[in-house]
């Protein structure tokens, strides 16, 4: 792992740490002396046979994704992890005022059920001050399930105009998922309570619309 002080380029920490994949962050940042680094993390990259029919491939059997803490000590070099959450979990998104600064919530698309890999069902809310000694507690994780047949991407959090954010009121805004439904073969726009998941409303496409990498949102309206 490579620190890269960004006012002082010269002065690259290398630091050692169990080999793994990651293709996502949910966040990063500075405390007390020491960077804390949140990943989505894999014991190896997830590589399925490019000849294999998609069909056919035994997802059970491949290891999942799960959200993970590195904690860095940049004088003594030392790395420590954590496991923040188990389940099956992609796509961590947070509030974008607490990017690179410590924070409360995230939220991440994730499996329906506990253990094992499957494809994201749904979205999960941690609330990362809520810990105990051995990680996160039942009662700092919120989730919403669109299984069985419904299947999700990557979560977008919108926060509420105009507010002071603070960790009080970090997850005051809503969560935007697209999702497939299976049943009616179309995507359907969800929009949640940041809060407590609850759904707010449901839009109902006329189609389906396929996976794409990445979303994002913005107050501005552009028109033509």
């Amino acid at each position: 792992m490579l620190i890269i002080p960004r006012r002082q380029p010269g002065a690259v920490q290398t630091l050692s740490v169990k080999s793994g994949f990651i293709f996502h962050h949910a966040n990063a940042f500075e405390q007390e002396g020491k960077v804390y680094v949140d990943s989505v993390c894999y014991p190896d990259f997830p590589a399925v046979d490019p000849d294999q029919d998609y069909q056919e491939v035994r997802f059970a059997e491949l290891p999942p994704g799960q959200l993970w803490r590195f904690q860095l000590n940049l004088e003594t070099h030392e790395v420590k992890r954590q496991l923040l959450e188990s389940r099956c979990c992609e796509f961590p998104v947070i509030h974008p005022q607490r990017v690179g600064r410590p924070y409360r919530y995230t939220y991440l698309g994730a499996a329906h059920d506990l253990i094992g890999n499957a494809p994201l069902q749904g979205v999960l809310k941690i609330d990362l001050q809520m810990d105990d000694p051995d990680g996160i507690c039942e009662a700092a994780r919120q989730l919403w399930s669109f299984a069985p047949r419904g299947f999700t991407g990557e979560p977008i959090f919108v926060p509420r105009s105009n507010a002071v954010v603070n960790s009080e009121n970090e997850d005051d805004g809503w969560v935007l998922i697209l999702a497939f439904n299976s049943e009616s073969e179309r995507s359907e726009l969800v929009i949640l309570n940041g809060k407590d998941l609850g759904e707010v409303a449901r839009l109902k496409l006329k189609h389906h619309v396929p996976y794409g990498l990445h979303g994002q949102f913005t107050p501005r309206c552009y028109l033509k």
